[in-house]
C-alpha cells in the first residue's frame, strides 16, 4: 500500500509495539513516537528500545532510531524538511523510524499525520481529537470525543479489543470482573531511589528472596518465586516505587520476548479500525 498515509504510533511499550509490529507487517507505513522518560519492563517486545541502541528488532521487523547523526545525511535548509525526508527514507526501506518526542515536539505540524494511534495519555497530553482525522485511543485511559475519536478496550476481560465510538456505558466499567483473565505476573516495585544494577537478565530463572541486582549497594530481592519477564535497564536511575521487575509465575517458557494475545487483540483491532476507516 504504497500510496497508504503514514499512520503515528504514541509510545513504544508493549501495546505500541504491538500495534507498530501488525501495522507494518500488514504492508502499512509506521512512525513510531516515542518519549524518553517511558518506563517499560518487557525490553524484548518494545521498540522504544531503539532509544538506547539505536536499532530495536522483533523478529524481522526493525526500528531505527532518526536523531540528529542521521539528520545529517539530508541536504536541506530547513529543519523540519531533513526530519521528513529521514522518516520517509526509513519508511522506503522497510524499516520503521523512531523519533523521541523532546527532538521534535511539533511532529503532529511536520508529519501532518492522517491516523495517530494513543498507547499512553500522561506521556502525550497535548494530542487531542482533533489532531488528526482519525485519532485512536485505549480505553479506559484514553476519553471518547475528548482524547480520541474512538477508543480499544484493553483491559484483560472479556471485553478486550471492544471498540467505542461513544463513552462506554458506566454500569460495564463499574461491573468489569478480571475473574476470567487472571494475570500470573506479579511486579517488584524500587524501594529507593538510585542506580540500578542488574544481577539477573531477563528470562532467568528466579527464587524467593534471591537478588535482582543493587540500589546504591543495596540489594533487590525478588519476593516471588518465577521467571524474569520484564526488567529495568541496568546502570540507569529508578525513582521510588517505579516498576523494577516483571515476574511470570508459570512455567519457564520462551514466551516472554513475544507479544501477548491482549497485545495481539487490541494491534488487530486497531488495524481493522484504521483499514475501514481508509475505505470508507
Amino acid at each position: 500500500m504504497t500510496n497508504f498515509p503514514p499512520i503515528t504510533v504514541l509510545g513504544g511499550g508493549e501495546y505500541g509495539s504491538a500495534i507498530v509490529y501488525t501495522l507494518f507487517k500488514a504492508g502499512l507505513p509506521v512512525v513510531l513516537v516515542v518519549k524518553s522518560s517511558e518506563l517499560y519492563l518487557r525490553r524484548p517486545v518494545c521498540f522504544a528500545e531503539a532509544i538506547h541502541s539505536g536499532l530495536q528488532q522483533i523478529d524481522d521487523v526493525s526500528a531505527v532510531l532518526v536523531d540528529e547523526n542521521v539528520l545529517m545525511n539530508f541536504e536541506s535548509d530547513a529543519l523540519n524538511v531533513k526530519w521528513k525526508k529521514a522518516v520517509q527514507f526509513h519508511i522506503q526501506t522497510q524499516q520503521i523510524p523512531v523519533v523521541i518526542l523532546e527532538e521534535l515536539p511539533d511532529f503532529v505540524e511536520i508529519l501532518q499525520p492522517e491516523y495517530i494511534v494513543r498507547t499512553d495519555r500522561t506521556l502525550f497530553p497535548g494530542i487531542t481529537m482533533e489532531s488528526a482525522p482519525l485519532v485512536i485511543g485505549l480505553h479506559p485511559v484514553h476519553t471518547i470525543y475528548q482524547h480520541c475519536n474512538l477508543s480499544i478496550e484493553s483491559r484483560q476481560n472479556y471485553f478486550i479489543g471492544d471498540v467505542y465510538v461513544t463513552p462506554p456505558d458506566s454500569e460495564k466499567l463499574t461491573n468489569f470482573d478480571f475473574h476470567f483473565f487472571k494475570q500470573p505476573w506479579e511486579t517488584i516495585n524500587s524501594p529507593l531511589e538510585g542506580v540500578f544494577i542488574s544481577s539477573k537478565n531477563i528470562g532467568d530463572n528466579i527464587a524467593r528472596n534471591e537478588s535482582l541486582g543493587k540500589i546504591e549497594d543495596i540489594e533487590i530481592r525478588s519476593p516471588f518465586d518465577g521467571q524474569i519477564w520484564g526488567l529495568y535497564h541496568s546502570g540507569k536511575i529508578i525513582s521510588v516505587s517505579k516498576p523494577l521487575g516483571l515476574i511470570y509465575q508459570g512455567p519457564p517458557t520462551e514466551a516472554y520476548h513475544s507479544f501477548s494475545f491482549a497485545h495481539k487483540v487490541v494491534a488487530g483491532t486497531a488495524l481493522r479500525e484504521i483499514l475501514h476507516f481508509r475505505r470508507f
